[in-house]
């Protein structure tokens, strides 16, 4: 019997997860069935409801033992501890990958509610996502099959785990009054957009499930009687874009990547549902490819459940920074990654849909156009899926494939031509009519949009002569596509267009152009050459060393608990000779434990540029002195050290007072002695009280030393300890990353174009 555990709240979680685990697969069998037995909805619905109201009351319970620091529990001791604030307790819920996975079934099941009562949902669709919600729920449950260990409870104590049950603290009944605080937050965690990114992220894994339902009980119809409701691809879209776009944002302020974003495996992983969601939404608005929208609506759900195997299975630990690590449930969610590819392809096989009648189009059509578009997102979302599943496949099947050693000068290559196809789709779907159309008339209404894009690409070549051919073209494409769709909104031609998806597009375009040019004209602040590419700047304490465009000294550090900010002053030099400041940064490091320093970046945020920095080194001990000399000294006697001498003149004790808390009292005169310099008086001393030794150590700023009274060995004899300063320095990475604000202003725009497209298909759900 332990005592002070809250057992229940822990019972009340766990038992809650069973439940809800049990409620989704009677909700399942009940849903498949309700065609041939209509009675049998109203227990699915009943049953579905069951499982989502479990499944709030696990996420409250373990959002409760969070809040109240039940350190007993390992996933509330792993991922918190007293000092955080609200905020960041409620990113640990999500820190781990147990929390994740309950946010990602909570999301899922509140994602089905909204169809559980639609009267236009066929019953297979709710049947298929309370199916999904099982699956899910077998990896909370925590099961074991001998040696393999198909997920985990957040609900485990501590003292249950294998690692921990053998320690001797858990011998003791009352450990819980050892186990004062837990094991904290990661500190690149601690940022804000930490509370909103994952959340946002998963609401998208999670609409994700609805399409891909829809989808399966599609290809379960011998014609096309069930179709994807396109708010769903376009809710999916947009969760998913914010979701990353947040996730760059955390990237580019805690993280040291050097940017927004890296082609970090993880990050990869995110991306490529987003691009065949985008590419399931192209298709499923194309009338002549209706039954290729439906099926190729599998592919984001598909390529969900994929990458939360690729960061929880512990196969990108060597090329990921921030992958979890460990393979609990990896072998579960192989088997759903799977199961979800196989199920629809067996449907398909038995079931045969009969096709849509194949008509030769002419390629003026602008259908055509945008199913082009759409294959060009499909391929550059498989070419970055293939390339980040490199270590899966030689894992799998035993390969030795290299990763990209530069990821992202890889991944930019290829992925610009992407971008730059997708953007002429664009421009030219816009300017071919749903009728018929003439080259000749094709050629008249885009020559406007033809004629400005080349105008700003070769005024692009004056300003920026440096850039490479191949840029400049994807830099055209890019335009035509951006100015098509400010045509298109404008309506130049006359022709009545979509205002939602236009402002989209052209968000769409100014953010890539803001990629292109912030990628491809970043370069660091510090002086580089062959030993030192990358541009690192060693900034000793002080002094100012030259940069490409000013100066910068490191001017000092302040602690903060834990957290160590560095200084870092931007100079320019005036015709004086004098230098005046420009701006200061404050990047920092934290010490974490296990973890070791963790650094921070900061960023100078301009109208046409951001100045982003980072320490790569620094010297993080509080006390800024060493010992470089010591040993006993007699009185009379000189001590040689490395500043100059140092004489012991006498050693002098207080008798103590009787009931005083002062046992011990002695001071030792010193006099050091520098070259050229007036002799100094040092007098160190050493105290006694109530039993703890108190050092009155003496600090020469002058002579950059430190003298200690370690103890006395005789009445005329001391042990003395000298210390120098240390040289405090940091390394300094310092990047330019230009334009960049159109990069976020792309973003603005699109996420409102997609907002006002939500709010026009919500009428439609």
């Amino acid at each position: 019997m332990f005592t002070g555990e809250h057992l229940l709240v822990g019972q009340l979680g766990k038992g809650a997860l069973i439940l809800s685990l049990c409620a989704a697969c009677l909700a399942a069998l009940m849903y498949f069935s309700a065609k041939q037995h209509r009675k049998m909805l109203i227990t699915a619905r009943v049953a579905y409801l069951t499982h989502t109201l479990a499944v709030v009351i696990s996420c409250i319970a373990l959002m409760a033992m969070i809040f109240n620091h039940t350190f007993e529990y390992q996933y509330v001791w792993q991922y918190s501890s007293v000092d955080l604030s609200p905020t960041y307790l409620f990113s640990a819920f999500w820190a781990g990958k147990e929390g994740s996975m309950l946010l990602w079934l909570l999301l899922q099941a509140l994602l089905g509610m909204a169809l559980v009562f639609r009267r236009k949902t066929p019953y297979s669709v709710m049947g298929v996502i309370a199916v999904a919600q099982c699956l899910l729920g077998l990896l909370l449950i925590g099961l074991n099959i001998g040696d393999l260990q198909l997920g985990r409870s957040p609900f485990v104590l501590l003292r249950e785990m294998p690692d921990y049950a053998s320690m001797p603290l858990f011998t003791n009944p009352d450990y819980l009054s050892f186990l004062t605080d837990g094991n904290g937050l990661n500190p690149l965690l601690r940022n804000p957009w930490m509370a909103i990114h994952p959340p946002v992220l998963f609401l998208g894994y999670a609409a994700c499930l609805i399409p891909y339902a829809f989808s399966i009980v599609s290809s379960g119809t011998k014609k096309i009687k069930v179709t994807v409701p396109l708010f769903w691809p376009v809710f999916a879209a947009f969760c998913l874009g914010a979701g990353l776009i947040l996730g760059g944002a955390w990237a580019y302020e805690d993280l040291t990547f050097g940017g927004f974003w890296s082609w970090d495996p993880v990050e990869n992983a995110s991306l490529v549902p987003w691009l065949l969601v985008l590419a399931s939404l192209h298709f499923l608005l194309n009338p002549k490819h209706r039954v290729t929208g439906n099926a190729f609506s599998l592919a984001p759900y598909i390529t969900v459940l994929f990458a939360a195997y690729l960061t929880r299975s512990g196969v990108l630990s060597t090329t990921s920074v921030h992958s979890f690590s460990g393979g609990q449930g990896s072998v579960l969610l192989l088997a759903y990654t799977l199961l979800a590819i196989v199920i629809p392809m067996v449907i398909l096989v038995f079931r045969k849909k009969s096709e849509e009648p194949l008509t030769s189009e002419n390629i003026l059509s602008p259908w055509v156009w945008m199913f082009i578009g759409a294959a060009l997102l499909s391929l550059s979302a498989f070419q970055v899926l293939f390339v980040t599943s490199v270590p899966a496949l030689n894992v799998w099947f035993g390969l030795h494939l290299a990763p990209p050693s530069d990821s992202v000068a890889f991944y930019n290559s290829w992925q610009q031509w992407f971008a730059a196809g997708i953007a002429l789709t664009m421009g030219i779907v816009l300017y071919l009519p749903a009728d018929k159309s003439t080259v000749k008339a094709f050629f008249l209404r885009a020559l406007p949009g033809f004629i400005l894009s080349l105008s700003v690409m070769l005024l692009l070549i004056f300003i920026l002569p440096a850039l490479s051919w191949s840029l400049y073209v994807v830099f055209f494409c890019l335009l035509f596509g951006g100015f098509a769709m400010l045509d298109g909104m404008l309506r130049v031609n006359g022709r009545k267009s979509n205002f939602a998806a236009s402002l989209t597009h052209t968000g769409f375009a100014i953010f890539i152009i803001g990629v292109v040019l912030t990628f491809s004209l970043q370069k660091p602040l510090g002086n580089t050459d062959n030993q030192n590419p990358k541009g690192l700047q060693t900034l000793v304490l002080g002094q100012i060393k030259p940069l490409q465009n000013g100066y910068v000294s490191y001017a000092g550090r302040t602690v903060n608990k834990d957290e160590i900010r560095y200084r870092i002053d931007f100079l320019y030099k005036a015709k004086d000779g004098r230098y005046y400041l420009d701006y200061t940064l404050y990047p920092s490091i934290t010490e974490q434990g296990e973890m070791g320093p963790v650094p921070k970046p900061d960023t100078r945020k301009r109208l046409k540029e951001d100045i982003f920095v980072h320490l790569s080194h620094a010297e993080i001990t509080k006390d800024e002195y060493q010992p470089v000399s010591s040993g006993k000294v007699a009185v009379g006697d000189t001590l040689a050290i490395p500043a100059g001498l140092l004489i012991l003149d006498s050693l002098t004790e207080k008798t103590p007072i009787p009931g005083d808390s002062i046992s011990l009292s002695i001071v030792a005169s010193c006099t050091f002695r520098e070259a050229g310099k007036p002799a100094i008086r040092m007098n160190p001393g050493l105290k006694l009280i109530n039993g703890k030794e108190i050092h009155d150590d003496i600090i020469r700023d002058s002579a950059n030393i430190r003298l200690s009274l370690v103890y006395p060995v005789s009445p005329d004899t001391a042990y003395l300890e000298i210390s120098a300063k240390k040289t405090d320095y940091v390394v300094m990475s310092a990047r330019s990353f230009p334009y960049i604000n159109l990069l976020w202003l792309g973003v603005i725009i699109m996420a409102t174009g997609m907002g006002m497209s939500l709010v026009k298909r919500g009428r439609f759900i």
